[in-house]
């Protein structure tokens, strides 16, 4: 609920997002599809000015510090299988090294928050036009990940988590 004034920052960036059928694109014919979608940020984000702060992320900042919590690289994918009534998607998140608090040169292992990659999938039965199960599974791998050191220590991802449902279009 509290608001801090960052002074000037400079955010460069760009973005690549591609999505193929790999079946359509061989030119087969087929009621299996084969998408797969990849996408890839890349941000580079500064601050411009030099400044005292109460905020804990931040600190001390001086002009060139870079943005904690701001992974330079990230990368998502996505295979997919459709046939007739059947989906299957396995998805992956990179996120490369981030630091806890506004710095520059190397991270140091007090504010290092390591790169991960996380795996999850999900399954889905049409059972009719309206009614259809699914099972999703995040973290597929169970990997034990850090997303944040603050407040008050080390924050882990997500464990793995199983869910089934049913969707119902009524």
């Amino acid at each position: 609920g509290n608001f801090y004034n960052g002074g000037e920052a400079r955010t460069l960036g760009a973005e690549f997002f591609a999505t193929i059928n790999i079946i359509k694109s061989i030119g087969l014919q087929s009621k299996l599809r084969l998408p797969i979608t990849i996408s890839y940020t890349y941000t580079n984000a500064e601050f411009l000015s030099s400044f005292e702060s109460n905020f804990e992320s931040w600190g001390d900042v001086y002009t060139g510090y870079e943005f904690p919590y701001l992974a330079k690289h990230q990368l998502s994918s996505r295979l997919s299988a459709h046939y007739k009534n059947f989906e299957f998607h396995l998805n992956s998140k990179y996120n490369s090294t981030m630091r806890a608090q506004a710095g520059d040169g190397e991270i140091n292992s007090v504010e290092n928050i390591p790169a991960y990659l996380i795996l999850d999938c999900a399954a889905k039965y049409h059972i009719s036009e309206n009614i259809s199960v699914n099972l999703n599974i995040q973290n597929l791998t169970n990997k034990a990940y850090v997303v944040a050191l603050r407040p008050a220590g080390l924050r882990p991802g997500l464990p793995r988590i199983i869910q089934f449902g049913i969707n119902a279009n009524l």
